[in-house]
């Protein structure tokens, strides 16, 4: 009885993660040959319905902004057992997104260079040695505008680049752009495109309230 009773805790000890809240998946979806367009999705669990969701998009990284028809976003009323896979949900709507992944050339394997990842830093300053030698220090700036009841928020990448003596500066992002219902930005990843001059930068986002954390992209193509 004691046995039974102890594997009972343990599959519903790793049954909590399921429904406990919001961590979503993120999927790099690969770039065009060029690329200038770059897909990426992700999935996860409704944080308040308990039940999966799916979105996935098509970016023009010149334009730093999504294609007009490269927006998938799905919602799921299935709710989800022990044991069970939300990456169900993210299948299910990749198979409708068959058409843009051939109008834009868009290859799986082609998904760029990981330069930066970040697990558990949530930093605001990143400073890195690239692979190529050479040295990143990278800004987060964002601003927060709360006021009872709500919130709206926007961010400005600044990264320097120090290459063999020779320093550059750039922005990424507009911070022209005002998110209702997001109070936070970090950076997780940093992905250097085929081209080796579009620069990718990984976003999560943390939305107010119960909803949970979402992702996004800010593209940069250094001329």
């Amino acid at each position: 009885m004691k046995r039974i009773i102890v594997l009972f805790l343990c599959i519903s000890l790793f049954a909590v993660p399921l429904f406990a809240g919001d961590i979503p998946t993120f999927v790099n979806l690969g770039f065009s040959a060029n690329s200038e367009y770059f897909m990426f999705g992700y999935y996860g669990i409704d944080s308040v319905t308990g039940k999966p969701y799916a979105e996935i998009f098509v970016v023009n990284t010149q334009k730093n902004d999504f294609t007009g028809d490269g927006i998938f976003r799905a919602q799921y009323s299935t709710q989800l057992e022990p044991g069970w896979n939300a990456l169900a949900g993210f299948l299910d709507l990749y198979n409708k997104t068959t058409p843009v992944i051939k109008k834009y050339n868009i290859n799986h394997f082609n998904q760029g260079r990981l330069a930066f990842l970040a697990i558990d830093n949530s930093a605001d300053t990143i400073s890195y040695k690239d692979t190529d030698g050479s040295e990143w220090q990278i800004t987060l700036n964002k601003k927060v505008n709360e006021s009872p009841g709500s919130v709206s928020s926007s961010f400005s990448i600044q990264f320097t680049i120090n290459r063999a003596g020779s320093s550059k500066t750039y922005t990424a992002g507009n911070p022209g752009i005002v998110r209702k219902n997001v109070n936070n930005y970090i950076i997780r990843q940093i992905i250097i495109a085929p081209d080796g001059k579009t620069i990718v930068f990984i976003i999560e986002k943390e939305e107010a309230g119960a909803k949970g954390m979402r992702y996004m992209v800010e593209t940069y193509r250094i001329p």
